[in-house]
């Protein structure tokens, strides 16, 4: 109960000071009214209200209703004449608020040039219209004025307003968002300095009468470069006090030329109102500027320490691979310091043996932006000797902000050691694993030429399929190491691979019908001759034959089909099973991955085949891809091109 009366004591004494307020400025803005004793071209009033209702809320309209209406029946006319005044005042004040708030960024309009525009526009040229109108109209049926004074008065009573919104509403915004002032020595005698400046103008415009006021935009134009928008618009309202006091008092340029002290003071408005936008504009974009500097200053600091503490190395080079820009850590990598690295050519640190494979992911990096490449390659350092580096590249040429080739590096001699020493380990093992394999397969074998019972003939020939699968897995395992090492025996020859197709088709044609599939070849079926290790087109077919009748719903078909472009072949394999999902198909033929929906499908599986493919296809100069779902969010496609023998049928 204490907090709700303290809040209310809080809130009446606000709305008094307020109201307060507003009733000093409004006398003293009619203390210069010449045509009308409630028509001023001078009305601070005006963006006081605008500033309060923006700051404390449109519920605190009824302040301006009653500060208006004091200023008001304190003056001249009626309660009648008071009460529409302070209504236009008051409406005025909140169509300005609104507005502003809408399209104009309310109390932070000035953190950005357009919406300063905006304000001036919305508060000082669009909501005045509302006051001034609704003003005169009162003046004019309570015969306080007579018709052939009314655009006099009109103009003026909106062009006072205009200058109230334009001058004083962001200077009560800026100082109240903005209240804590820190003096720094050299900020302050620089301020100084920029007052005297204005002193020595003010003497030359009012004390000599120079005519020429746009001197004033010197010291605004120093303001808004040098010191803050709070400063600027300070500066705004001294200048306008300045040359409204020496106006009314028969001094400056803006009394020398006018026929009375009110167009004068039209005049003095009109040049406040220009360079009041103008300069508030340029303050504002320079804040903006600055902010959006210190911005970029605190990224590029994050980028750097993130750059300088980083384990990888990074360095920056251009599509020639002319090293711009090095890493600390390069240091640590290779042993060479940031100066001694930065342009030289980064193909002259790598193993003569591997840069044709480093120029040709360079080229993946500049002709793909959007994908990341990973290399693998001996590098020197700078004791001479050979390490291997794992190095991730990325295209960011067309970044404003990097314009170059991004290429992380790292240290992993070690892991290689290791895979290495796996892969040996491989080998080992399946070698050793295939002989006894073998052997069973041949006893195996030799058993079925015997006349054994039915249900034994089963168990063997159950044998001998699981037999066959062991070797198969062993000799792809095998297949595997041999690739790694690059040492993957190819005994390719001239080879008519419809043939090939052919058998694979018939032998799967089994295993199919089991599964009531359909194997279907289709489009040109006519030879094709290829150089093709036979053996290893026949394990990549057969793979993928396995795989698409494996995956396949029953009663499904699956289609082989053949394309024939020119001087290549496209076989593409298609089922209508459970596809692969969208996120896992960049891991697909990788070593030993299998996707999840799969290993729910079948759990028998070594993750090998489809690493097998793309290794023996791309060792024809072909290409492997894969497209899934086909139709209907089901099926997965698997296509091989490989180059055909030119002329050949």
């Amino acid at each position: 109960m204490k907090k709700t009366v303290s809040s209310q004591t809080r809130f009446i004494l606000l709305s008094l000071g307020l109201i307060l307020c507003y009733f000093i400025l409004g006398k003293t803005g009619l203390s210069f009214a010449s045509i009308n004793p409630s028509a001023s071209a001078i009305w601070p009033p005006t963006g006081f209200a605008i500033a309060v209702l923006l700051l404390y809320g449109i519920r605190l309209w009824p302040v301006v209703f009653i500060g208006a209406f004091l200023v008001n029946i304190t003056t001249s006319g009626t309660w009648a004449t008071a009460s529409g005044i302070a209504l236009g005042n008051t409406l005025e004040a909140i169509a300005a608020a609104l507005l502003v708030n809408k399209y104009a960024g309310g109390i932070h309009a000035f953190e950005r040039p357009l919406n300063t525009v905006r304000l001036a526009f919305l508060a000082g040229v669009v909501a005045t219209i509302i006051s001034a109108s609704i003003g005169t109209a009162t003046l004019l049926l309570s015969g306080l004025t007579t018709p052939d004074q009314l655009i006099n008065i009109w103009i003026t009573w909106w062009m006072g307003d205009m200058g109230g919104a334009i001058i004083f509403t962001p200077l009560i915004l800026l100082w109240h968002t903005s209240p804590r002032v820190s003096i720094k020595p050299f900020k302050a005698i620089e301020y100084m300095l920029l007052m005297i400046f204005l002193g020595f103008i003010c003497y030359l415009l009012f004390i000599t009468n120079f005519p020429h006021p746009y001197l004033f935009i010197l010291p605004l134009i120093w303001a808004a470069f040098r010191f803050e928008l709070r400063e600027t618009a300070t500066l705004l309202a001294i200048v306008m006090s300045v040359t409204t006091y020496a106006t009314t008092h028969g001094r400056g340029p803006f009394f020398t030329h006018a026929m009375s002290v009110n167009e004068a003071l039209l005049q003095l408005q009109i040049f406040m109102v220009i360079v009041g936008v103008t300069k508030l504009t340029v303050a504002a974009a320079v804040e903006d500027n600055k902010r959006i500097d210190q911005k970029l200053f605190a990224k590029e600091r994050r980028f750097q320490a993130l750059i300088e503490k980083n384990t990888d190395a990074v360095v920056l080079i251009d599509p020639g691979a002319v090293i711009t820009y090095a890493s600390p850590s390069t240091l640590t990598v290779l042993g060479y310091t940031s100066d001694e690295v930065t342009g030289k050519n980064g193909f002259s640190f790598i193993h003569e043996e591997d840069i044709p494979r480093a120029k040709d992911d360079l080229k993946k990096v500049v002709l793909h932006p959007n994908d990341p490449v990973i290399g693998n390659y001996r590098m020197r350092r700078k004791d001479g000797s050979w390490v291997w580096i794992e190095t991730i590249g990325r295209n960011l040429l067309f970044d404003p902000a990097v314009q170059a080739l991004v290429i992380n590096f790292r240290d992993v001699t070690d892991r290689k050691k290791l895979e290495e020493a796996k892969d040996d380990f491989l080998m080992t093992a399946a070698h050793q694993l295939r002989a006894p394999l073998t052997a069973m397969r041949w006893n195996i074998e030799s058993l079925f030429g015997h006349d054994i019972p039915k249900e034994f003939r089963t168990k063997l020939e159950q044998m001998y399929e699981r037999n066959k699968q062991m070797i198969k897995a062993v000799n792809e395992v095998l297949d595997i190491a041999h690739i790694i090492q690059g040492k993957l025996p190819n005994n390719a020859e001239k080879t008519d691979i419809m043939m090939l197709i052919n058998n694979q088709i018939n032998e799967y044609a089994q295993f199919a019908k089991r599964r009531n599939i359909t194997i279907n070849l289709t489009g040109d079926t006519g030879s094709m001759w290829a150089i093709v290790d036979p053996k290893h087109f026949n394990d990549a077919l057969g793979n993928l034959l396995s795989n698409a009748v494996k995956y396949s719903y029953d009663r499904s078909t699956v289609t082989v089909d053949i394309a024939r472009v020119k001087n290549t072949a496209t076989i593409s394999i298609s089922d209508s099973g459970i596809g692969i999902p969208k996120n896992e198909q960049g891991k697909m033929f990788t070593k030993f991955y299998r996707a999840t929906n799969a290993k729910v499908a079948d759990a028998q599986g070594n993750g090998l085949g489809l690493f097998i493919v793309k290794s023996y296809t791309e060792g024809w100069g072909g290409k492997v891809t894969l497209e899934s779902p086909v139709i209907q969010d089901q099926g997965t496609k698997i296509s091989i091109t490989i180059p055909l023998i030119k002329g050949g049928t």
